[in-house]
């Protein structure tokens, strides 16, 4: 039987003749922890058209869990130095799957953010910095350790617990006015990104958020940065 388009819907039907199309609608429940996936299967080739069309829509619910994250982090006590728990991140970035997940979960975060620069701090802040970078269509940035770049820098002196350190950033790296995104693996007490949003600040660049894998709550790092904070991942103690 050959269908015409004598209605809205049909006309929609028509359009779409010859066709397929597949809908996935993804609802996230059960705190977090589970996607619920529906399928929703809608052929519109002519050929059905001469069965009611409610028999040619198939809702096949699929049940994905969310990675934990979390779990693909690695804890190394007494480092480094005793009383230490270091939290290593290079067991999540070994797995590819967990990886990407990291990256896709910050790219959904930002998308919608003015971004003009990612700006990572050295030295895992690179690899996390990078390649959201590159997701969200923007231009990387590296914060160095002090003589670490080639060319003429701007640097900027801040406390560390047992001392000072110094970070520096290409002269030419961040045009004034430019919205930037500062990204690092872990904060703690907050003091090596503070140093560093201080170096932005002072090159005229105007920060729009930070991010951050993982937090240590405990030590309270984001009460030192003014604009908003947003980490995958929380751990409670040092």
């Amino acid at each position: 039987t050959q269908m015409t388009p004598n209605n809205s819907l049909n006309k929609k039907l028509w359009e779409y003749s010859r066709s397929s199309c597949i809908i996935m609608c993804f609802f996230l429940c059960n705190g977090g922890k589970r996607f619920f996936v529906f399928n929703l299967s809608i052929c519109l080739n002519h050929r059905f058209f001469s069965r009611p069309f409610s028999r040619t829509i198939t809702l096949l619910p699929l049940f994905y869990p969310m990675m934990d994250l979390k779990e693909k982090i690695r804890t190394i006590p007494d480092f480094p130095e005793p009383g230490i728990l270091f939290r290593d991140i290079t067991t999540l970035l070994s797995d590819a799957e967990a990886l990407n997940e990291m990256i896709e979960r910050f790219t959904e975060h930002y998308h919608d953010e003015k971004i003009d620069l990612v700006v990572g701090v050295e030295s895992r802040g690179f690899i996390v910095g990078a390649p959201l970078a590159i997701r969200l269509g923007k231009g990387f940035v590296p914060i160095r350790k002090a003589g670490k770049l080639p060319g003429p820098t701007h640097g900027v002196d801040y406390e560390l617990e047992y001392g000072k350190d110094r970070v520096e950033v290409h002269q030419d790296a961040i045009p004034e006015g430019s919205r930037v995104l500062l990204v690092d693996d872990l904060i703690a007490t907050g003091g090596t990104i503070q140093g560093s949003a201080k170096l932005v600040k002072m090159v005229g660049g105007v920060i729009v958020g930070y991010a951050f894998v993982i937090e240590l709550v405990d030590l309270e790092g984001r009460k030192g940065l003014q604009e908003p904070v947003f980490s995958l991942i929380e751990f409670e103690g040092h």
